[in-house]
Formats: structure tokens, C-alpha cells, sequence
């Protein structure tokens, strides 16, 4: 709050606040609000110590616009933290970029359903596809995605699109589609995800914890997928299976 605010008008809409939460239902439990004067600091600049290179593997590194730090030998992949999901440093994230880093070949054609910051599209042209196609929904990832992708000079083989999956898309014209969602969307989203594959094309799919593995894993044997493989760090899951 702006250190003129009015501190008890505050403090009595705060206390509002909590008592309007306890009758809705919620928790609320025993409170103290506590008062006191920051110094002034140029926010913009200091919340951006906390982003450091992340390493994905010993040979891809993430880092953050600002990073002037070389990293000869690496493949290095550039992004502009915003509000789009996708900066490095989420195992989910991680664990996508290994997997497309296995399985995407020189050439392929990929599809990123959700694709956030646009992270995985510019990994997997990194990799050596020929051509990603990003997907979302949220105009402010669309807007944060393309900015990244000037940032790794990936434009002309990376194409971002605010759109869903139901709308203007070729079947059967991508050797690879990722989705770093969760259980639910994925689940929603299959059928219209795979027709997107040529045939024997590959599907990685993340967002999903731990303990969903094998209702994930029974859910893909339905649709017939073979070679099924699972890895994993910290709570969360990343499956890669062919069609």
C-alpha cells in the first residue's frame, strides 16, 4: 500500500474481509495484522536476482533475457519471465524439454498444445524440427511467446497462435505433438490431440502427478498407444508414447 494510505481503514477492511470469508465457509483462523514501512526499492529490477541460469541437462541451460553470461557448447534457450507458464524452472517444463530432446528428429514438424511462453516450441527447434506450431488460449502468453522467440531468433520455423485445438488445423501433419497440461485436459483434449499425428508420430504429455501414473497409464493402453515410457522428478510426471 502507498505509505500516505490511511493505515486503520486498512486494517478494518482487512478484518472485513476475513469475517465476509468465514461466512462463505472458508477457515479463517486466528488473526494479527501487523503494520510496517518498507524502504523503497526499484522492485523491477531486484525481483529479477531470484532468476538464474537454470540447467535442464549438463547441455541445455535456460536463462533469463537479462543473462549475459556465455555458455559456449551449451544449447542455451532465452526467455523473457512474464505472467505465461514456461520459465525453466518447473520440473513439468523440464521434464518436456528431455523428452522432446529424445525424440524429436531432424526435420519433424511438432505441434505445443498450451504452449505458455512458448519454451517447448524453441527447444524442440533447437533439437532439429523444421517447424513448431505453439497453441494457447491466453492472449498474454501469445504476446510473451513471440517475444521469446525473437529473443532465440527462431521466428521463421516457430508460429504462435491464440487458438484451441478445434479450430483450422491439418490432421495428420505433425511427427510430434507436446502438451504440458494436466490429467484432466489431457484426458479432454486426447482424441483431438492425435489426430493431429502422422502415423507412428510421438506424444508427450506432462502435468500430471505422481500418484495419477497408473490411471495415466491405463488410460493410453485404451487408446492403443505402444511404447509407453514414463520419467519423473520431484511429484510430477512426463509420459512419451507413440500412436
Amino acid at each position: 500500500m502507498p505509505e500516505e494510505s490511511e493505515t486503520e481503514v486498512v486494517r478494518q477492511s482487512t478484518l472485513l474481509y476475513l469475517a465476509e470469508l468465514k461466512k462463505l465457509g472458508f477457515q479463517v483462523g486466528e488473526c494479527k495484522i501487523a503494520l510496517k514501512t518498507i524502504k523503497e526499492q526499484d522492485w523491477a529490477q531486484d525481483w529479477k536476482k531470484s532468476f538464474e541460469p537454470i540447467f535442464v541437462t549438463d547441455h541445455i541451460v535456460v536463462i533469463p533475457s537479462w543473462e549475459q553470461t556465455q555458455f559456449p557448447g551449451k544449447t542455451v534457450i532465452r526467455i523473457k519471465p512474464g505472467t505465461a507458464f514456461g520459465t525453466g524452472d518447473h520440473a513439468t517444463t523440464q521434464l518436456c524439454i528431455r523428452a522432446l530432446q529424445r525424440f524429436v528428429q531432424l526435420g519433424d514438424r511438432i505441434v505445443d498444445v498450451g504452449c505458455g511462453s512458448g519454451i517447448l516450441c524453441i527447444a524442440a527447434v533447437k533439437f532439429g524440427a523444421s517447424y513448431a506450431l505453439g497453441l494457447d488460449i491466453d492472449q498474454d502468453a501469445v504476446e510473451n511467446a513471440r517475444e521469446n522467440l525473437a529473443l532465440n531468433g527462431v521466428e521463421g520455423s516457430v508460429e504462435i497462435r491464440q487458438a484451441t485445438l478445434s479450430r483450422g488445423l491439418s490432421r495428420k501433419r505433425f511427427h510430434l505433438a507436446v502438451a504440458n497440461l494436466d490429467r484432466r485436459e489431457i484426458i479432454e483434449s486426447f482424441d483431438r490431440i492425435q489426430m493431429l499425428l502422422k502415423s507412428r508420430g510421438v506424444l508427450i504429455f506432462s502435468g500430471i502427478l505422481k500418484q495419477e501414473e497408473k490411471n495415466m497409464r491405463d488410460f493410453f493402453t485404451k487408446k492403443h498407444l505402444r511404447q509407453i515410457e514414463a520419467t519423473s522428478q520431484e511429484q510430477w510426471i512426463c509420459f512419451a508414447a507413440k500412436k
